[in-house]
C-alpha cells in the first residue's frame, strides 16, 4: 500500500516517484501498452498506475447497515452494469467509512489488458508489486488534506455545495468531487474540458440538487 500519497511526483508524465521512508519507489504510468515495451526500468519492483481511459470506475454510497453486503452490492450496482462479463475482469473496491455512511469506490479492468502489461514488464526483468487506478490516487490525496477537512466541516452544512479538484496527467484531466452525499470521480481528454465541466455542473444541479461546485485546486500532478 502506498502510504505517502501526498508526496507522489510525476516525472516526464510517465515516471512517478513516491517518497516513502528512506527509499523512493518507482511507479510507472502508461496510457497504452506500447509505451511499456519502449521503457527501461531502474528497479526490479514497480507499481503500475492505470489510466482512467483503461478502466471502469464508479462511486457508490450506502448506509453503515450495508457493511456486510458490500461485495454483493458492488456486483449488483457496478459489475453487472458493465459491458464486459465479470469473468473477463479484474476488479476491486475501496471503502471510505464515516459515522453515518459507507462510500465505495469501485474499479475494474479487462483481464487481457492487465495480463499483457504484466507479461511485458516481466520480459523487462521487473515485477509488478501493485496496481493502482489513477482516480483512486487523487481521491486519497485530497481526502487526507487538512485543508479539505476544514472546508468539509465549515461548508458541508450547505447541502447544495460540492468541492471539485482538477488534475492534469499526460493528456487527461481528472475530476475529484466531494459533496455531502458522496464522491464523484470523472475524467476526460484535456481538449474536452470546456464541454465536460458544463456537463458535470448540469449533472450535479439536475440529479443531485447541488447548485454550486467550489473549485479547490487546479494543478498538474
Amino acid at each position: 500500500m502506498i502510504k505517502n500519497i501526498d508526496n507522489f511526483i510525476i516525472l516526464d508524465q510517465k515516471r512517478i516517484i513516491v517518497l516513502g521512508g528512506e527509499k523512493a519507489r518507482e511507479i510507472l504510468y502508461f496510457n497504452n501498452t506500447d509505451e511499456i515495451g519502449q521503457s527501461s526500468l531502474n528497479r526490479k519492483n514497480v507499481i503500475l498506475l492505470i489510466s482512467a481511459r483503461q478502466i471502469y470506475y464508479k462511486g457508490l454510497i450506502f448506509s453503515r447497515k450495508a457493511r456486510s453486503k458490500l461485495g454483493e452490492l458492488v456486483r449488483t450496482k457496478f459489475l453487472n452494469l458493465l459491458p464486459v462479463p465479470e469473468n473477463e475482469l479484474y476488479y476491486s473496491y475501496f471503502v471510505d467509512e464515516d459515522k453515518t455512511d459507507i462510500r465505495v469506490l469501485c474499479f475494474a479492468v479487462n483481464k487481457s489488458l492487465l495480463d499483457e502489461k504484466y507479461e511485458m514488464i516481466s520480459r523487462l526483468g521487473a515485477k509488478i508489486k501493485a496496481v493502482y487506478p489513477v482516480p483512486l490516487l487523487y481521491f486519497l490525496k485530497y481526502r487526507r488534506e487538512e485543508i479539505f477537512k476544514e472546508k468539509r466541516e465549515s461548508h458541508f452544512n450547505n447541502e447544495d455545495e460540492g468541492f471539485i479538484y482538477l488534475n492534469e496527467l499526460a493528456d487527461m484531466l481528472y475530476f475529484t468531487v466531494f459533496y455531502k452525499g458522496g464522491i464523484y470521480l470523472h475524467s476526460c481528454n484535456i481538449a474536452d474540458y470546456a464541454d465536460e465541466i458544463v456537463e458535470i455542473e448540469e449533472y450535479f444541479n439536475e440529479h443531485l440538487n447541488i447548485s454550486k461546485l467550489i473549485s479547490c485546486k487546479n494543478e498538474k500532478s
